[in-house]
């Protein structure tokens, strides 16, 4: 499909290597007293509804292979970094999801536990025939990791429950290798709003296979300034997120020593058409950050309908600040989107903050937003904002191709260099830039992404840009002739000229099925981008 070049890096790298986690000898498995006749595992504090055993020592707590309709693990024990709890599955895998039920899956508290559905003989972690991507087998992942979130779309498209969803004060933890899929709304949520407990800290997310989700793929921390403390410590790395409602990436209020790099985020805002907040959230990335130095660097932001990418820098009393506090965008990849490039959204109030794009490349960025917001105007430019930057903004050494200006903020098309205020801009180069190739995304080689979206029955967003709200009484979208859905699971590609309120599996003289896309988003051998990406 994608690519017929090499297999994108090495196929068993030391990530995947046996004895990841410290030795378990003091193990636990959750009893079937503890699975009710709703298939519900509902327990709001484990360490009350197990006093018997040692929560200070144990290992792993084994989660016994099944079909749930919830998973519900409150007030987790506070471990230390050198013995941290490993919650996993055993026996097989672990499905929540497709039932009737409040929410999904839901984590709180404790410290130092790792969420997992590795597979691991050495460590005992996970099931040998559910091993998810190890040794980098991404195209054959589906439905194959330890633990799989899948609400097989229960409720979509109302965009309601979410996969999974951590709080209560929970910090210095880890999840890592399980999929989400099929849920209404965000694949990952984490965010705290105990005040008694103002803390949310070292929290690493990756190698996780999010995709397919009616909302964000994740949202973690707050839009708003609701948060006491700023969220400070937080990795995301080598993750898949792919085919999100709205944007595959939702940070805010990250702190010092935050790092984002080596995900590919593809295919945002899918369901711009039909979204919960017209207009609003149908970008690929929000990023917002409250104070420190953090870093973005060798992602793939890949599709967008709205933005790329909006930048907060939200300003909360007394937060701390020093001078190099900020944020660097490096050696990112962002490509197609049908409206803005990059929008800074600038504080009133400024403080000790910088923002600095370096060496990222942007490509295929062309304005068809109109298609569905008539009133929008084209803004022919990668990076604007809400007004002119009055705290340091850095562009150095990017690359673009396309017929947009580099900024909005002086310059011209061909010489984007100089002072503009707050803004400082050098070493910008205007070239040609050859699309991203992956190994087998699923799709053919010349896909337009920007014509890849879930079907949905109405175009609720019709024309309702700026009110966040939706038309409930509005006509079925007309789908126009190449135009690749996401529908119960399997992408269609329209043939026919037109289809209006047509489902793509009830028509198949018009629809062609295209099955389950593969979804190995590694670059391929032959791509232009060495290290941007997958890390392995």
């Amino acid at each position: 499909m994608d690519a017929e070049a090499g297999d994108g890096g090495s196929a068993c790298a030391t990530e995947y290597a046996d004895g990841h986690f410290p030795a378990g000898t003091v193990t636990f498995t959750l009893p079937p007293s503890a699975i009710s006749s709703k298939h519900e595992i509902y327990l709001p504090d484990v360490q009350a509804a197990f006093p018997g055993v040692d929560w200070t020592a144990m290992d792993r707590l084994y989660i016994p292979a099944g079909h749930y309709s919830l998973l519900r693990l409150g007030n987790l024990p506070d471990r230390s970094a050198l013995r941290p709890l490993v919650i996993t599955n055993s026996g097989g895998q672990v499905r929540i999801g497709g039932f009737p039920s409040s929410y999904l899956v839901s984590i709180t508290g404790g410290s130092h536990w790792v969420f997992t559905g590795r597979y691991d003989p050495t460590s005992g972690t996970g099931d040998a025939a559910f091993p998810g991507h190890r040794c980098a087998a991404y195209a054959t992942s589906r439905g194959r990791y330890g633990i799989v979130v899948d609400d097989d779309w229960h409720e979509f498209p109302a965009q309601q429950r979410i996969g999974l969803g951590i709080g209560g004060s929970a910090h210095d933890f880890e999840v890592e290798f399980l999929e989400a899929t099929g849920v209404g709304f965000a694949g990952v949520v984490a965010k705290n709003h105990d005040v008694a407990l103002p803390i949310m800290h070292h929290m690493a997310f990756h190698d996780l296979y999010i995709h397919d989700v009616g909302s964000e793929g994740f949202y973690l921390g707050d839009t708003d300034l609701t948060t006491a403390v700023p969220y400070d410590h937080v990795a995301i790395y080598n993750n898949r997120v792919l085919r999100t409602g709205s944007e595959p990436l939702q940070v805010g209020q990250l702190g010092d020593g935050s790092e984002v790099h080596h995900n590919v985020f593809a295919l945002g805002g899918r369901m711009w058409r039909s979204a919960f907040e017209c207009g609003v959230q149908d970008g690929n990335t929000q990023y917002g950050q409250r104070n420190g130095v953090a870093s973005v660097h060798h992602n793939t932001f890949l599709g967008a309908t709205q933005s790329l990418l909006q930048a907060f820098q939200p300003v909360a009393p007394g937060d701390p600040h020093a001078v190099g506090d900020g944020v660097t965008f490096s050696d990112n990849y962002f490509a197609s989107t049908r409206w803005l490039g990059v929008y800074l959204h600038v504080p009133a109030a400024p403080v000790a903050f910088s923002t600095t794009f370096e060496h990222n490349y942007f490509r295929d960025l062309a304005f068809t937003y109109d298609e569905l917001y008539p009133n929008l105007a084209e803004r022919a430019y990668i990076f604007g904002g809400s007004s002119t930057p009055n705290e340091p903004v850095i562009l150095h050494a990017n690359v673009w191709d396309g017929p947009w200006k580099l900024h909005a903020w002086g310059g011209t098309f061909v010489a984007p260099d100089g002072a503009f205020g707050s803004v400082t801009v050098s070493g910008s180069q205007h070239a040609p830039l050859a699309p991203m190739r992956f190994v087998d995304f699923g799709l053919p080689a010349d896909t337009d992404y920007r014509r890849v979206e879930f079907w949905v029955p109405q175009n609720l967003c019709y024309d309702q840009w700026g009110t966040g709200t939706s038309d409930p009484a509005a006509p079925p979208p007309t789908y126009l002739n190449g135009t690749i859905v996401m529908y119960q699971r399997a992408l269609y590609r329209l043939d026919a000229a037109t289809s209006t309120g047509e489902p793509p599996d009830l028509f198949p003289a018009k629809w062609s099925a295209l099955g389950l896309p593969a979804d190995d988003v590694r670059q391929a051998d032959a791509s232009p981008y060495p290290g941007v990406g997958l890390a392995y």
